[in-house]
């Protein structure tokens, strides 16, 4: 037994040793250099105290991931411990949350959430501010909905009384990150609290607790007074005024529907398959409502994956987002439909609902960004998990399976080991010319660009402003362009 349980062991130790590596070669990027800045004038929890009051009061009110990023500024390895810590968790949770035990589940689970479109990943894993203020809420919900599992589909009463003080505690802390996030883990809540009542006719005290968490959590973000004034100013993450509501919500959805659906053909085509299978394997009758349902799903599937690859694109409504909503409602009947499985059908459309919940939010504010879909992102990527594990509920995974899941994951590690290994030599490159000016008494340096910059978010913004001698501007900073 404790051989069996050592060799499960194997598998996700290399997974993070790799993700710690990985993390090791993310450079400085756009603004992360303002909080590297302030991450050394921090020097003790008083002057970070002080700084992230004076933030809630006035520009950026998401405390806990202001804490994360600015303690990490100034100190490379608490850096690297807090961004390989929570990498690391969005994998294990991932895979858990599917309900993925075996390796070969859970390098499958990995390869998909690390492998983010390119335009999410760079703003999520490499760019500090997106990785601090993302990750990390998706790792806290993820946690408390795999211990609140057992008190929904366990087989006797299974609350626990530490459960209760711990998804308190979570709820509250996963609130101080990102809007979206904030006012879906409360919505979350509350049709958890609903659903349970309903269905064991009396209240759970760890999920009360767990929506007491999230309500008061939301409370402290979303009383600060830097909303006030950014909605006052109309200044950036603020819900629009003045312009037409309509028009706000339109071109929104059509970002929303590109960057959670339209550019996610792994989402699209196994999400489509999966139900397929379903819909072949365990439909006992099969009427005609279920063959224009799967046909049509179908259909707009391959629509959407036409149009994601341009050589073979249609160019069928490629910038409208209706065939992206008509798809994922029809998904949604499917689930309803084909998936006998109660607990199955229950778990998928949780995950189906929470990935329009947590994108919902986004329809009035602006600007948004591949980076506020990641949860949403994620929750589809769990649903894929659910149906493909419930495919096999019945039958002892097979032990062929860890061969192709270890291939596609050495293939996803040495493909974007080929981007950074070049990126963390010429960041060290750069940094080294840099200093070297600083010594010299220069006020000016030209430094190349990076290579792979399409894997970095705005890579070298910002990066003048906080490179200075006494103030800013007495040192100026060029990149130069390695094409000219």
């Amino acid at each position: 037994m404790k051989k069996i349980y050592m060799k499960r062991l194997i598998c996700p130790a290399i997974i993070i040793l790799l993700i710690f590596m990985l993390s090791w070669m993310f450079p400085f990027i756009s603004d992360d250099w303002y909080r590297e800045e302030v991450g050394r004038n921090c020097h003790n929890i008083q002057d970070l105290v002080v700084i992230v009051w004076s933030k809630w009061l006035g520009s950026n009110p998401r405390i806990i991931g202001n804490i994360l990023a600015y303690i990490s500024g100034g100190h490379p390895i608490i850096r690297w411990i807090i961004r390989g810590f929570f990498f690391s968790a969005v994998l294990l949770v991932s895979a858990k949350a599917a309900g993925f035990e075996t390796s070969a589940g859970f390098l499958l689970m990995s390869s998909v959430v690390i492998a983010l479109p390119r335009k999410m990943f760079c703003q999520i894993y490499p760019w500090g501010a997106g990785f601090f203020n993302y990750v990390p809420p998706v790792v806290i919900i993820l946690t408390v909905l795999i211990l609140l599992h057992p008190i929904f589909f366990g087989k006797k009463n299974v609350e626990k009384r530490w459960r209760a003080p711990i998804v308190f505690l979570l709820g509250f802390c996963g609130q101080l990150f990102i809007e979206n996030d904030t006012i879906y883990a409360v919505c979350a809540a509350l049709v958890l609290v609903i659903w349970y009542f309903v269905k064991k006719k009396h209240f759970s005290v760890s999920i009360a607790a767990y929506f007491a968490g999230t309500v008061m959590g939301a409370l402290t973000l979303f009383l600060s007074p830097a909303y006030r004034s950014f909605a006052n100013k109309g200044e950036s993450y603020s819900i629009e005024h003045g312009t037409s509501i309509i028009k706000i919500v339109r071109e929104n959805a059509r970002d929303i529907c590109y960057d959670m659906i339209q550019n996610s053909p792994v989402i699209v085509l196994s999400l489509t398959l999966l139900l397929m299978i379903w819909l072949i394997r365990y439909k006992k009758k099969t009427g005609l409502a279920d063959v224009l349902l799967a046909v049509a799903a179908a259909v707009l599937a391959a629509v959407l994956l036409l149009n994601h690859w341009q050589p073979f694109s249609l160019h069928l409504g490629a910038d409208s987002p209706w065939i992206a909503i008509l798809w994922y409602l029809l998904i949604g009947f499917a689930l309803l439909r084909w998936i006998p499985r109660e607990n199955v059908r229950n778990s998928a459309l949780f995950y189906w609902l929470s990935a329009l919940m947590a994108a919902a939010p986004l329809l009035v504010v602006r600007p948004i960004g591949s980076r506020c879909l990641y949860i949403s992102y994620i929750f589809l990527l769990i649903l894929c998990g659910i149906l493909l594990k419930g495919l096999f509920a019945d039958k002892k995974p097979s032990s062929w399976l860890i061969v192709p899941a270890a291939a596609l994951m050495c293939l996803v590690f040495g493909f974007y080991f080929s981007k950074f290994i070049p990126i963390h030599a010429m960041e060290k490159e750069r940094i080294t010319a840099i200093e070297a000016a600083f010594d010299a008494g220069e006020d000016q340096v030209t430094i190349p660009a990076f290579p792979h910059s399409d894997f970095l978010w705005n890579s070298d913004i910002s990066m003048g402003e906080f490179y200075y001698y006494k103030t800013p501007g007495d040192f100026v900073i060029t990149v130069k362009d390695n094409h000219k």
